[in-house]
């Protein structure tokens, strides 16, 4: 939609990361024994930045990140060049950001937003937070401290259901969390229900539709329709955008993305007016 992007994956399964052509489950030492090259191998995350963020105080007014593990310029991933969408890799230790987060002190649930506060204050090394004109997180599908804290830092959550599954107690669940986290810290992240895997001719899909209809200020105008082309599209590691741009499933997520490029331009203005 021609906005500067940074994907941060936050899920320690790295489904993300892999989409995008990254490898979180091997070695630099393995690199060459699979054909990837090195730069492939995710060696640091978006823990690799918030540990030292967490350990230095972080959450202090005056703080100014002076020690990192690694810069953030060394983490962040460019797979399509300088102006296609960057990102901040996952692997299986990111698990570990959970116990960091847990142990730390203050207003834990803040911690993300309070990073991407000094971010864009230019206190981070190699992370200019204000050259990107949208930052997505990708949370995993439980609610735990990690996604809380990506909660707070939000201005939109977005919440894919499926349709094939009954996902209402979970979205109900997280429903809450967002009312805990505004009730808290006086932030008031925006819903938008996204339901997926539609496929009329199953029963319980209506089932699900109507369950929803208590939500249906909440919903997306469209809906993302089941489709064979998206594990084909994971298995070969293309964007399906890329590989069959005129596909159905595609045209279904660029009204999607045109739905949250209007949100995203009428909140801008809102914030500029006041």
């Amino acid at each position: 939609m021609g906005l500067k992007t940074l994907l941060i994956d936050l899920d320690s399964q790295a489904n993300a990361t892999q989409m995008l052509g990254y490898e979180p489950d091997l070695t630099i030492d393995e690199a060459d024994g699979y054909e990837v090259t090195p730069d492939a191998i995710v060696v640091d995350t978006f823990m690799t930045l918030m540990t030292a963020f967490i350990q230095q105080g972080g959450h202090n007014t005056e703080f100014r990140l002076t020690s990192p593990l690694v810069s953030a310029e060394n983490v962040i991933k460019k797979p399509y060049g300088e102006s296609g969408p960057h990102l901040i890799p996952a692997d299986t230790n990111l698990g570990d950001l959970e116990s960091a987060i847990a142990n730390g002190k203050g207003s834990r649930e803040l911690y993300v937003r309070e990073y991407i506060a000094a971010a864009t204050a230019g206190k981070i090394p190699g992370f200019d937070a204000k050259s990107y004109d949208v930052i997505i997180f990708d949370c995993p599908p439980t609610v735990s401290f990690i996604s809380s804290t990506a909660i707070a830092a939000s201005d939109f959550i977005v919440a894919p259901i499926r349709l094939d599954a009954f996902a209402v107690k979970g979205l109900t669940r997280l429903m809450g969390e967002i009312k805990t986290i505004a009730h808290y810290y006086k932030v008031q992240p925006e819903l938008v229900i996204l339901p997926t895997h539609y496929a009329p001719q199953i029963a319980r899909i209506g089932r699900m539709q109507t369950q929803l209809a208590q939500f249906r200020d909440l919903l997306t105008p469209g809906v993302i329709s089941a489709s064979e082309e998206f594990p084909k599209s994971l298995d070969q590691y293309i964007p399906l955008s890329l590989q069959k741009p005129t596909s159905n499933p595609t045209r279904e997520y660029r009204m999607f993305a045109e739905h949250m490029f209007a949100k995203i331009l009428a909140f801008t203005n809102s914030k500029a007016r006041k």
